[in-house]
């Protein structure tokens, strides 16, 4: 029974039973409940499920990173999606997503736009391999184009830390 955003249903405690949560324009997301769960949650004592809003533009996905001049994914890069983009995309099989790929500026612009492209594909392809129909997925690279800091500070010195914020994947939801 659903009333004023509260579900209300006696279930089998014996199994283990996957519930998913949300609304148009929101992300849904999956809740698992097992015997830990029926334990804990009660009338007195309900499960909240928060779910977010989608967002516009881009979505930046932490931890995505790359061995130097390496359009391969590193084994930290495959857990992170693997735990984010991966699950968003099983619990919202509505969702097509675009994989977005920046690199700083150091190199050439079309050697830049190259490498972007080509990390992008990667997380692309670990997603097909993952099980993810590849027709919700498209690979785009940036190169340098759409930096979110400064590659250089102010005196012309190099800037670590703008470099490293603009080699970054992110995605964004086409529909």
């Amino acid at each position: 029974t659903l009333t004023n955003g509260f579900f209300y249903e006696k279930l089998d405690t014996t199994n283990t039973w996957l519930f998913r949560f949300g609304k148009k324009g929101y992300f849904y997301k999956g809740v698992e409940w097992n015997n830990a769960v029926f334990d804990t949650v009660n009338k007195e004592n309900p499960l909240i499920v928060e779910v977010e809003k989608i967002p516009q533009g881009e979505i930046l996905l932490k931890d995505i990173y790359y061995e130097f001049d390496s359009p391969d994914l590193t084994e930290k890069a495959k857990t992170t999606i693997s735990n984010t983009i991966f699950k968003l995309l099983i619990w919202n099989p509505q969702l097509a997503v675009q994989i977005n790929s920046h690199t700083d500026s150091k190199g050439k612009l079309s050697y830049n736009y190259k490498l972007s492209k080509a990390r992008a594909k990667s997380v692309v392809d670990y997603l097909v391999e993952l099980g993810i129909d590849k027709s919700r997925l498209k690979a785009k690279g940036y190169g340098e184009t759409k930096p979110v800091d400064n590659n250089f500070n102010a005196d012309g010195t190099d800037n670590p830390e703008g470099r490293a914020l603009n080699r970054r994947t992110t995605f964004t939801v086409l529909e």
